[in-house]
């Protein structure tokens, strides 16, 4: 709600304060089939409120200053209430009931210097402290069902992070770079199968890369490569297969043969879709070539080529109900694996005219 400015001179200082409220308040109804089996109509309104609240003061060295520097403080709170309620047209079937909170924090420290070692050799150098927290719950106060779960996640972490890298003019037009960085991310509810909390994802990242204009500017070539490493990365891990109603508490197994108590044509409510999130290691290396071409003051073309290479270095999934009657699978070993949404090569043609 606010942008303030001050120029000292040496310095300059710019103040963003923010701050919002918000109402909640949505109905819906329509037809669903519960885990029992029953075809009911449903009628559901979800209210509740939340706010937002946040700051951020950033100190820029003068534009003019041999020496580049910036000093950052980050400030941000925001939370989430909700209250759920879905009534069913059938005699006999309770209301489901479920209250939800979301509460997301976070503060951080951050300085980063751009020092001229020669006219075309520049050091890079940067440092962060964050303190990070992510707390959701979930409370099924009623079930329908009588197999509500409640849920609770509190991932709090804090940690110092640092940048290093280089910068090299190659020409007037053309330059060459090289940064090494480390990163920490933390995720709302970040519950594991057994209900703890999921440990904090950390990253290390190595970049090296060159950006070059050619003729007058109307060209502009960059290409660079980079290798990242994670650890405790979140993956979606599926469960298969899922609560069979006809059966209680068993599974419905595709593969079953007829007549087995997990066969999945007597599963009415079959769905394979019992996700959890499971923490695995993650490396990405890859390459890209992007360039920007002015052919005319009203033609533009831009073509990017990407290579990725990524692997699941370890990753495995314990499921929660694998001790259950006809649970399948005990577990799923995801390491040395490709993960989704992972191409190879990646080209991208765009070109525009201006009438």
């Amino acid at each position: 709600w606010g942008n303030f400015n001050v120029d000292f001179g040496f310095a300059s200082l710019v103040l963003i304060p923010s701050k919002s409220n918000e109402k909640y308040y949505r109905t819906s109804s329509g037809v669903t089939t519960t885990r029992a089996g029953i075809t009911t109509e449903t009628y559901s309104v979800s209210d509740g409120d939340g706010y937002e609240r946040g700051v951020e003061a950033r100190l820029t060295s003068a534009e003019a200053s041999k020496i580049q520097w910036l000093l950052v403080y980050n400030y941000y709170k925001g939370e989430l209430n909700r209250h759920m309620t879905t009534e069913y047209s059938t005699p006999g079937l309770i209301a489901d009931i479920t209250d939800m909170r979301l509460l997301l924090s976070n503060k951080a420290f951050l300085g980063n210097i751009t020092y001229p070692i020669t006219d075309r050799f520049r050091a890079l150098a940067g440092a962060r402290y964050s303190s990070d927290r992510a707390l959701s719950t979930r409370d099924d106060v009623q079930s329908a069902s009588g197999m509500g779960r409640d849920t609770y996640s509190d991932m709090d972490y804090s940690s110092p992070n640092y940048k290093v890298g280089m910068e090299y003019d190659l020409s007037d037009q053309s330059m060459v770079y090289g940064t090494f960085t480390t990163s920490y991310r933390v995720e709302q509810e970040a519950m594991q199968w057994d209900g703890s909390t999921l440990p904090a994802q950390k990253m290390k990242a190595y970049t090296a890369g060159s950006k070059n204009r050619f003729m007058g500017n109307k060209l502009q070539l960059n290409a660079s490569a980079y290798y990242y490493t994670y650890k405790n990365r979140v993956f979606q891990a599926m469960q298969f297969p899922t609560v069979s109603p006809s059966n209680g508490f068993a599974y419905c197994d595709p593969n079953a043969e007829p007549g087995a108590p997990n066969y999945a044509a007597d599963c009415m409510g079959f769905r394979p879709d019992e996700g959890g999130r499971v923490p695995g290691n993650l490396t990405m290396k890859g390459a890209d070539i992007q360039t920007s071409w002015i052919i005319t003051p009203k033609d533009k073309m831009d073509v990017s080529v990407s290579y990725l290479d990524s692997w699941i270095g370890h990753m495995v999934a314990n499921y929660e109900f694998k001790d259950q009657p006809y649970a399948w699978p005990e577990n799923a070993d995801f390491s040395n694996r490709e993960p989704t949404y992972s191409p190879k090569w990646t080209v991208s043609l765009n070109y525009s005219h201006n009438f």
